[in-house]
C-alpha cells in the first residue's frame, strides 16, 4: 500500500499524444495580466453590487463572481475585430475587452456617459469599437 502512495501520477496525454506539456504557459508578464484583469472584474461585480443592495443602481443585476477566469481566458485569445454577444453576465466582458469600468458602472446607474448611454443598464452592456453586443 505504501509503494502505491509513492508512485509518480500518470501524465495526462492529449488527442495529439504530446501531454499536458505541449501548450506552454504564457510568459510571467501576460498572466500577470490576466490576473490583474480577473481581479479588477471581482471588484467591479462587488461593488456593483453594493450599489444595486443600496438601491443606487436600479434595474436587475446579474452579477459574474466566480466567473472572472472564464470571462478573461476567453476574451484574451480573441482578436480585436471578433464580436462578442453574451446573454446576461456581461459587466467582465465589457472590462476584459477594454471598456473603461468607469464607463460601465455610469451605464449601471444609467448615465448619459455609460457605454450605452444609460439606456441599456447591466442586462444591455453595448460597446461597438469593442465589438460588444448583447444578444
Amino acid at each position: 500500500m505504501a509503494e502505491e502512495r509513492t508512485k509518480t501520477p500518470e501524465r495526462h496525454v492529449g488527442s495529439d499524444g504530446k501531454g499536458a506539456g505541449a501548450h506552454p504557459l504564457p510568459d510571467q508578464s501576460t498572466c500577470r495580466g490576466l490576473l490583474e484583469t480577473m481581479a479588477l472584474i471581482r471588484r467591479f461585480e462587488e461593488e456593483a453590487g453594493r450599489q444595486y443592495q443600496q438601491a443606487k443602481a436600479g434595474g436587475f443585476l446579474h452579477l459574474a463572481i466566480g466567473e472572472e477566469a472564464t470571462i478573461v481566458g476567453t476574451t484574451s485569445v480573441m482578436r480585436p475585430d471578433d464580436y462578442l454577444i453574451g446573454t446576461y453576465r456581461t459587466h467582465g466582458h465589457a472590462i476584459a475587452r477594454g471598456t473603461d469600468p468607469k464607463r460601465v458602472m455610469a451605464e449601471l446607474f444609467g448615465r448619459e456617459d455609460g457605454c450605452s448611454r444609460g439606456r441599456g443598464a447591466s442586462m444591455h452592456i453595448f460597446d461597438l469599437a469593442r465589438c460588444l453586443q448583447r444578444a
